[in-house]
C-alpha cells in the first residue's frame, strides 16, 4: 500500500506508514474481525490526562490527539494479539520464560 505524503511503499496490512507514519487507508480500520468501514467509527466523549495525551503523541510521532488515541489502541489490540498468540504456543514448544 503506498503512502499518499511520502510515497513509501507498504506492506498491505500496514496501518501506517513505515516511513514517515502516516495514517494509510483512512477510510478503513483495521481490526481483529478484519476491516471495519469509516461509518463503523464512533465519537466519544471521555476525560484524559492531558499530559499523559501530550506525551504519549510525542513518544508516537502523532500529530493530532485522534491520531494518538488511534496509534496507542493499535499497539495495545497488537500485544493482546502476540500475547494471545505466545500463551496458545507455551508447552507446544522450545518457548522458554526469560521473565
Amino acid at each position: 500500500m503506498k503512502c499518499l505524503r511520502c510515497q513509501h511503499e507498504n506492506p498491505p496490512q500496514s496501518r501506517f506508514c513505515f516511513e514517515c507514519g502516516a495514517p494509510l487507508a483512512p477510510h478503513t480500520r483495521v481490526t481483529r474481525a478484519g476491516a471495519m468501514p469509516a461509518s463503523a467509527l464512533r465519537h466519544k466523549h471521555v476525560q484524559l490526562d492531558q499530559r499523559k495525551l501530550d506525551r504519549a503523541r510525542r513518544a508516537l510521532g502523532a500529530r493530532t490527539e485522534t491520531e494518538t488515541l488511534d496509534r496507542a489502541l493499535d499497539l495495545v489490540v497488537t500485544e493482546a494479539d502476540i500475547d494471545h498468540a505466545l500463551r496458545a504456543g507455551r508447552g507446544k514448544g522450545k518457548f522458554r520464560r526469560v521473565f
